[in-house]
């Protein structure tokens, strides 16, 4: 199967050279990935009567909206109150088939959690920049191929991990203009699954901390869900716009 993908890439490249020369991230967003951490069976962090799964559902599927109202296309790795294994998540991203002439990114949203009760504000994180990434492999769409074929594993993992830090970024700035009040953590690396295994650009957002007594009121409530959902949306589109 892979050696077919390989293959059917190469023909494609031959066919549609100029494509596949612009490079696979450099095009406006046209699809986003997005990933509510933990759900069914795995609760997430847990504190003060409320479970992560639940928060972050909910900014999920807010954001869902908000994209979609905007004509981004957008799958889910889950929509309700289920368990998906992380391997399955980077399965159900690396066979969405991005649209044509644009650029695909994968955002997943989490709480954060620490025993110090007095941790406080949100952080984005970013894959290790020196992760390397199959593009083609059995989860690849037939139809993407063509998308990687002009680029090493070793290149295309660069570029990937260059633009993961340009979303990481813009998304860290929007959140900081929509929630001024809160600590800005930063932009950091992480060696977590989701963002090893996704071959587009892509960011975790650890939106407040669960553990803080302060802040999950907030989290908890409706209105910090919309409100975080707009910020994670607008700092996608500036991520878009500046590479159009």
């Amino acid at each position: 199967m892979k050696r077919f993908l390989i293959v059917f890439a190469l023909v494609l490249l031959a066919i549609l050279p100029s494509a596949a020369a612009e490079g696979p991230f450099n095009h406006a967003v046209g699809l986003v990935v997005i990933d509510p951490g933990h759900g069914g069976h795995d609760p997430g962090a847990v504190g003060n009567g409320l479970n992560e799964k639940d928060a972050v559902l909910s900014i999920a599927l807010k954001l869902r909206d908000l994209l979609s109202d905007d004509g981004i296309e957008v799958v889910m790795t889950r929509d309700s109150d289920v368990f998906v294994e992380l391997e399955q998540r980077c399965v159900i991203a690396n066979s969405a088939l991005w649209p044509e002439g644009k650029s695909a990114l994968f955002v997943s949203i989490h709480a954060n959690s620490s025993e110090a009760s007095e941790a406080s504000g949100f952080e984005v994180y970013t894959a290790r920049n020196d992760k390397v990434i199959d593009f083609l492999n059995e989860s690849t769409p037939a139809g993407m191929g063509f998308r990687f074929a002009s680029l090493s594993r070793e290149k295309a993992s660069q570029e990937c991990a260059l633009m993961s830090d340009r979303l990481g970024r813009a998304i860290v700035d929007s959140i900081a203009s929509g929630f001024p009040y809160m600590n800005r953590r930063g932009l950091k690396e992480g060696n977590l699954y989701v963002l090893n295994c996704t071959a587009m650009p892509s960011a975790l957002v650890e939106a407040a901390f669960i553990s803080n007594p302060e802040e999950v009121l907030s989290l908890g409530s409706d209105a910090f869900a919309v409100k975080m959902a707009e910020a994670i949306e607008s700092g996608i589109l500036d991520y878009s716009d500046s590479i159009r």
